[in-house]
């Protein structure tokens, strides 16, 4: 079974107006849905298959070592921690109610 030419643009993720346009500039006329014939899809393939790149040499990037952080102090960070929470023992004051006034 032969493919269409629908379903070789999809293959290589073409837009079928474009592959239409390419054969048609190759003097080769073919619709979306006519077969695809062994010259019609080496003409596809010349165009659309990616040519191996040469190879670039990568150059090594020295390794950055972070930066060390200034130590924090235990005891601020604990007095701020305290600051936002609720003692244990009170409730939550419901909607409309204030909370015990201190």
């Amino acid at each position: 079974m032969s493919k269409r030419v629908y379903e070789v643009a999809k293959e290589y993720g073409k837009p079928v107006k474009e592959v239409i346009e390419l054969l048609k500039k190759n003097d080769i006329d073919k619709g979306n849905f006519s077969a695809v014939d062994d010259k019609t899809l080496s003409v596809i393939k010349n165009a659309y298959e990616k040519k191996p790149e040469p190879k670039k040499v990568e150059q090594k990037k020295p390794v950055q070592q972070p930066k060390a952080q200034a130590p924090q102090n235990p005891q601020n960070q604990n007095r701020d921690n305290r600051n936002n929470q609720r003692p244990q023992n009170q409730q939550r004051p419901q909607q409309g109610q204030q909370g015990p006034r201190q």
